[in-house]
C-alpha cells in the first residue's frame, strides 16, 4: 500500500454499514455484493437493534492483523458495545479473515477479550491457511 494513501473504514450505522453491502455505489446488481446483509436482516427480526445490541466491526482485511491501530480500534469497539449492553459480555461473530482478526487479537489481547466477550462464533475463518 502506499505510505501516502490512507483506508477509511465507514462507522455508520454502528459499523453496520462497513460490513452490510461491501459497493453500496453499486446500483444494478448490487445484491451480488451483500456481504452480511441477510444476517443483519434476520438478526433485525430477531430483535437486535442497531446501536444497542447489533454492531460491526470493517477493517481493511488486506492487511496485516497486527496492525497497532486495528487491534486498538477493536478493542474499543468491543469496550463500547460492552457498555451499551449494560455491563454484559458480548456475543461476537467474526467471518473469514476476521477470524483470523480475532485470533490475533484474543492472543495479543487476552484481558480485554476476556472481560467483553462471552461467546465467539468464527464462520469459514482459514485457520489451516485455507
Amino acid at each position: 500500500m502506499d505510505p501516502k494513501s490512507t483506508i477509511v473504514v465507514p462507522e455508520d450505522r454502528h459499523g453496520l454499514h462497513a460490513i452490510d453491502v461491501l459497493d453500496p455505489d453499486l446500483v444494478i446488481g448490487s445484491e451480488a455484493v451483500y456481504y452480511f446483509h441477510d444476517m443483519i436482516v434476520q438478526m433485525q427480526k430477531w430483535g437486535y437493534q442497531e446501536g444497542k445490541s447489533l454492531f460491526g466491526f470493517g477493517y481493511d482485511f488486506r492487511q496485516s492483523n497486527r496492525l497497532q491501530e486495528t487491534m486498538d480500534r477493536f478493542a474499543e469497539k468491543l469496550e463500547l458495545i460492552y457498555n451499551a449492553a449494560g455491563g454484559k459480555k458480548i456475543n461476537l461473530i467474526s467471518h473469514s479473515m476476521g477470524g483470523l482478526l480475532v485470533k490475533c487479537f484474543m492472543s495479543l489481547h487476552s484481558d480485554i477479550f476476556e472481560k467483553y466477550v462471552k461467546n465467539w462464533i468464527a464462520i469459514a475463518a482459514p485457520f489451516q491457511g485455507k
